[in-house]
């Protein structure tokens, strides 16, 4: 039930990034082809191409996902109460599907993200966190040396 529950939210979030609005809509100077998202997960390699983000000026959080080549693995975290660049603790803002399995946070801070760049339309910055298994929480998930940037556009 709980990874219904992980995979209807990371749906509803990439629907959501798809049509959501962006406070900046009228930049003209995105370099927009060349957004990623890279990470050491369990000490292998992730690496998403293309990265989208989504401000929603409502709820005042911004969202970032990547997606890898073959649609397998993904990695969505929320930062809530969103206010531009800094270094902000994951609680339960992280999201990742892994190889058809769900991984959240234990509870408490569980890593970082720090937006060191955001210009409305482009947001950069690295992260790293500690996750279980919806399923079994004595798997463990470490994602080290992440890093992004992600385009509302």
């Amino acid at each position: 039930m709980k990874t219904k529950s992980i995979l209807f939210l990371t749906l509803f979030a990439l629907a959501f990034l798809t049509v959501s609005c962006n406070n900046d809509d009228d930049n003209d100077n995105p370099i927009t082809g060349d957004t990623y998202m890279r990470a050491k997960v369990n000490g292998t390699n992730f690496e998403a191409k293309k990265a989208v983000a989504g401000y929603s000026n409502i709820q005042n959080t911004l969202t970032i996902v990547g997606l890898d080549e073959d649609g397998q693995n993904a990695l969505e975290f929320q930062i809530t109460n969103y206010t531009g660049t800094g270094k902000y603790d994951i609680d339960e803002n992280i999201v990742l599907q892994w190889q058809h399995g769900a991984y959240i946070n234990p509870g408490g801070n569980a890593g970082f993200i720090n937006v060191s760049s955001d210009n409305g339309t482009i947001f950069k910055g690295t992260f790293e966190c500690h996750l279980v298994s919806v399923l079994d929480p004595n798997e463990k998930m470490d994602i080290t040396q992440g890093e992004f940037r992600a385009s509302t556009k």
